[in-house]
């Protein structure tokens, strides 16, 4: 069987940070500066999850959520965060001053108002875009408080957040949005689909600061340094950011005011970029905390801003027409062309890894890409394309010691996506980063092979791999990784027709074969029973107006996964023809 699957790149999702001069303990009253950003990673079925984000704070150890410190305050936000678009990509909300110390808990806080949520679907099968969802079928799962703001359930983190005065620090969490239990549709019997959303958001592991890919930031700017070196901007969600001229690279500034604009490469900040003028900026982390400018665009008319240059997921790559499809933060596509000139980085390098529009090949579908263009040009015409996250995913079609295959259907058409394996490979299930498989612990990576060439022929397993450009060759692209996504078994509801029992339970339904005949199935479902590594077992109520959600603890399956039970699961086959569930929805 072909396994429904929500597509996703290999996420990461909340960073906070800290910097300063040196080291020293809580108890000496000094402060350290925290970065509070948001990425996550998107799925396949959404173009846009817009929502408003409404607090962040930190729990210190030992200490109640009571004397949490907040180091994001949205209260007053009006502008939504889409999640589809933060794949691997980090969106700056506040730099925050808290007290030096260590903390272990993270509360969020997000705005449950169904009129402040968009869900739009992905494009249709012709690439066009499809309307939002109504808020009146949008419910957002979870206790609000008097302002209508649900409380995500509290995140402990795998590791203590140390804050001190002299050392940059990071704290990763996932909004994550390839959970099959994030959006889960649900239909009353008069006809009505509802959606409704649960925030799963979990903690992992974070690399360096300045490995950080920053999304682009708009604001206005609130004051220049006297000797150009930075400029303050307030963003449209409130924040109010330092940003440092590149004194060793030069940033590039765009002046768009003027008549024709050129590029202006400077080691500080323009004589003519002043307080008030709008911006649009580019910037990376340095190691120490800092952010320096990589990219300004600015004009004193906000409305000039470059909507030219959209920065989110290709969703089609042409070579025959020269073009890609990029869509921007809002989910719409915006068609971009290449020609001669067009120059090719990969996350933002300064030397450009290829250039014309052969190159435009390497490029795929959910590859996340930065264009720069002329903002007179029409259609729009890449100057260049900053590659800022590259991925390949699907079906595993083949696999062996030397590489292995992708299989999709896009625009109608198969395409297959050969990859080999780079020196630092490894793989996991999705979720379980911390027990990722290398090959020092899989010689010529047989435990992968086995498992993306599963038992059965109908039984496919899906993933999706993070490249790397190693250049040259019939593969220019190497995969660092490889993650097997949770994926739905049907389209159609199953029943349980063997009861849960031990850590197993038998599923059956029908599964459409490519040639659209049905085929009765049953299929033996693993459910883990070890602590940490359970699949989530959730019920859903409907009643007239709406649904509710109960999450079920391991002593209530048995008595809730019987026989004739009507549930939808999700998971990965294990390889030997059988699933581990990775989410049980179980349905009235």
């Amino acid at each position: 069987m072909k396994l429904r699957y929500l597509f996703i790149a290999a996420p990461v999702a909340l960073a906070l940070a800290c910097g300063g001069s040196s080291p020293q303990s809580s108890t000496s009253g000094s402060e350290g500066a925290v970065n509070v950003l948001i990425t996550d990673a998107p799925s396949e079925a959404w173009a846009d999850i817009g929502v408003i984000i409404r607090s962040v704070a930190l729990v210190p150890v030992g200490q109640s959520v009571s004397a949490a410190v907040q180091v994001y305050d949205g209260s007053k936000d009006t502008q939504q965060f889409n999640l589809a678009q933060m794949d691997n990509l980090a969106e700056l909300l506040n730099t925050a001053t808290v007290k030096a110390g260590t903390y272990d808990r993270v509360i969020i806080k997000v705005d449950g108002n169904p009129a402040n949520v968009t869900l739009a679907p992905s494009l249709d099968a012709n690439g066009n875009p499809q309307n939002p969802i109504p808020t009146s079928q949008i419910v957002v799962n979870g206790t609000r408080d008097a302002n209508g703001w649900v409380t995500v359930p509290t995140i402990t983190l795998q590791a203590n957040l140390q804050v001190v005065s002299g050392q940059p620090t990071a704290v990763q969490l996932d909004f994550d949005l390839a959970s099959p239990l994030f959006v889960v549709t649900h239909d009353l019997p008069n006809g009505t689909t509802f959606y409704v959303l649960n925030f799963v958001v979990r903690h992992k592991p974070h690399g360096t600061l300045d490995r950080l890919i920053l999304r682009q930031h708009e604001g206005q700017v609130t004051g220049v340094a006297s000797d150009g070196s930075s400029m303050t901007v307030h963003t449209l969600h409130g924040a109010d950011l330092t940003l440092f001229a590149d004194n060793v690279n030069d940033t590039l500034f765009y002046n768009l005011d003027q008549s024709t604009v050129t590029v202006n490469p400077s080691k500080t900040i323009p004589s003519d970029l002043v307080k008030n003028d709008w911006v649009k900026v580019t910037a990376r982390f340095q190691d120490d905390g800092s952010l320096w400018l990589v990219r300004v665009w600015y004009s004193a008319d906000e409305s000039k801003l470059p909507t030219y240059t959209p920065e989110g997921h290709v969703v089609r790559v042409n070579t025959a027409n020269g073009t890609l499809t990029v869509l921007n933060d809002q989910g719409r596509p915006v068609v971009i062309g290449v020609d001669a000139s067009t120059e090719y980085f990969f996350q933002g390098g300064t030397q450009p890894i290829g250039q014309g529009t052969s190159f435009l090949a390497n490029l795929a579908r959910n590859f996340k890409v930065a264009v720069t263009s002329d903002p007179l040009s029409n259609p729009h015409l890449a100057k260049e394309i900053d590659i800022q996250h590259a991925v390949y995913g699907g079906d595993f079609l083949s696999a062996d010691a030397t590489q292995f295959a992708y299989d999709q259907v896009l625009w109608g058409a198969q395409v297959i996506e050969t990859v080999n394996y780079d020196p630092s490979f490894s793989w996991w299930n999705f979720a379980y980063p911390g027990d990722a498989v290398g090959s020092a612990n899989d010689p010529g990576h047989a435990e992968f092979i086995a498992k993306a060439t599963a038992a059965s022929t109908d039984l496919v397993a899906h993933g999706e791999s993070t490249l790397t450009w190693s250049s040259g060759g019939a593969n220019p692209w190497s995969a660092v990784n490889a993650i097997f996504l949770p994926a739905e078994i049907s389209i159609l509801a199953q029943k349980v027709s063997t009861a849960y029992a031990n850590g197993t339970m038998t599923v059956h339904y029908n599964y459409f074969r490519p040639d659209g005949t049905q085929v009765p199935t049953d299929l033996v479902v693993n459910l883990d029973t070890t602590t940490g590594s359970q699949p989530i077992v959730a019920e859903y109520t409907r009643f007239t107006n709406g649904v509710t959600v109960t999450f079920l603890p391991l002593s209530e399956w048995g008595a809730k996964l019987t026989v004739g039970t009507v549930v939808r699961v999700y998971g990965t086959p294990k390889g030997d023809g059988t699933l581990d569930a990775y989410v049980v929805n179980i349905f009235d």
